[in-house]
């Protein structure tokens, strides 16, 4: 049975700059709600690369009762007990590195378009909604973690750069769920759409692309929805319950509708 149901939040539950799809939102508080009392119903939880405040806020908007997981992984919070957690391996020596690719980070941007992506602890990031400002600035950031930094890693989205350790990927933040609630990774599900993903999605026993996922996550050979953003989640959800169905009645086939 497929235990737990983990969402990135931009480029699949939402896209960026644009609004929520709040009727979206109300089918899945639906489920996460049903989730407790029906056990062929995954429980929700997130994984983002986005900031505390904001993955808290769409844990409450969904009215999560597993923890979530932001800054990609390295932070975890419990909406039932308002307990934040950072994740054992930022350390120090990380925390320091961190802080001097954030000012550095905060120079380099001086007189462009890019924004800073601030109230971040473990991660230093910068956004921007010009998708090709940001590919120009990427291979810069990339080339000075390269030359500086061995711990640290560059990753970006369409509409962001983070630089994150590369002991606090998504991947093992997803592992370090697995070790706080118990539920082991072969009976999660993880839908992810960028390169930030990809160590996640070949971490768990369910892995989903949404159809606007990029090339590189869809050459993984995961299933691919064919809806995009928060529809293909929904599909993708929709296919884990049928699949907890299959196995509940012991069939060997997919049954039709959820």
């Amino acid at each position: 049975m497929i235990e737990l149901f983990i969402s990135d939040i931009d480029g699949c539950l939402s896209e960026v700059y644009l609004r929520h799809n709040l009727t979206a939102f109300q089918t899945i508080a639906s489920f996460s709600d049903r989730s407790r009392t029906e056990c062929v119903l995954p429980e929700w939880s997130l994984c983002s690369g986005r900031s505390g405040p904001y993955v808290e806020a769409m844990a409450q908007l969904y009215g999560l009762t597993q923890p979530v997981l932001f800054e990609g992984g390295a932070g975890m919070f419990h909406l039932s007990t308002g307990q934040v957690q950072w994740h054992p391996a930022f350390e120090e020596g990380l925390s320091l590195e961190i802080q001097e690719v954030q000012r550095w980070l905060q120079q380099a941007i001086i007189g462009s378009l890019i924004a800073y992506d601030y109230g971040k602890r473990t991660q230093a990031g910068v956004v921007c909604p010009d998708r090709a400002a940001l590919a120009d600035f990427f291979p810069i950031v990339e080339q000075h973690i390269l030359q500086n930094y061995p711990k640290l890693i560059a990753f970006q989205t369409p509409y962001s750069v983070d630089v994150i350790p590369k002991a606090t990927t998504k991947a093992d933040g997803l592992l370090w769920l697995s070790q706080i609630t118990g539920i082991p990774l072969h009976k999660m599900a993880y839908i992810g759409d960028a390169g930030m993903d990809i160590g996640a999605l070949k971490r768990v026993g369910f892995p989903f692309a949404p159809a606007n996922a990029h090339e590189s996550v869809k050459a993984l050979g995961i299933p691919v929805t064919t809806g995009s953003y928060v529809d293909g989640v929904l599909e993708a959800y929709n296919w884990c319950v049928s699949w907890n169905r299959m196995k509940q009645y012991g069939r060997d086939t997919l049954p039709i509708g959820v």
